[in-house]
């Protein structure tokens, strides 16, 4: 792994001063620090999300779960109607565009789509779905999303899909949505301000310095 473009071996994302600060010096990238480094990521995008669905729809904050948790909490009484999301994809554009900022300075630009669920449960279920799938498409709504880099590409049908759970089945209405944003990252590439060339054409061998 190397410091810069300037040693062989694969480099990693420059960070704010901040951030480098924290970085693990044997290893050079610790992985909690790409959060901050690169946007919302893993737990920040959880949150950020579970506050996006609790303003639209109006349900409560302990009653908003995110999914595959390591220690997965109670699930409510049965009474009452909550939701649980997660994202379930990133998918990036085929191919990612260089950015010469300037002299050491590069950056990757590439623009990725995230697919993310969201399950209502409950006896209003179905009327939060679509509370939720109508209340994205509202313009200032929206806007908490482009303040965060995020813009919408759909948000599809309410899909019912009731759940057996202690052997009684439990309500549940499941709404996909798909967010899009860019990802800039930085990368420590010198520009080439000169080099040595030998030319070896099996007669004669000649170096150009340039």
């Amino acid at each position: 792994m190397s410091s810069d473009s300037t040693q062989a071996g694969y480099l990693v994302q420059t960070f704010p001063p901040h951030v480098a600060d924290q970085l693990d010096s044997t290893f050079v990238l610790d992985q909690s620090m790409l959060t901050l480094a690169n946007s919302l990521d893993d737990d920040d995008l959880f949150n950020f999300f579970h506050d996006f669905i609790v303003g639209l729809t109006g349900i409560a904050n302990e009653l908003v779960l995110p999914r595959w948790q390591p220690e997965p909490p109670n699930i409510p009484a049965t009474a009452l109607n909550f939701a649980a999301f997660g994202v379930t994809s990133y998918k990036a554009d085929t191919y990612a565009a260089d950015v010469l900022k300037a002299a050491g300075t590069f950056e990757l630009h590439r623009h990725e789509t995230i697919e993310l669920m969201v399950s209502f449960f409950g006896q209003n279920c179905g009327a939060y779905g679509r509370i939720f799938r109508d209340g994205i498409q509202v313009e200032q709504n929206r806007d908490v999303l482009s303040m965060n880099n995020f813009g919408l590409l759909e948000c599809n049908d309410v899909v019912m899909a009731p759940t057996l759970f202690k052997e009684r089945w439990l309500r549940r209405a499941d709404v996909a949505f798909t967010v899009r944003r860019q990802v800039v990252r930085g990368f420590p590439v010198q520009p080439l301000v000169g080099a040595t060339i030998v030319v070896n054409n099996e007669k004669y061998t000649e170096t150009i310095t340039v």
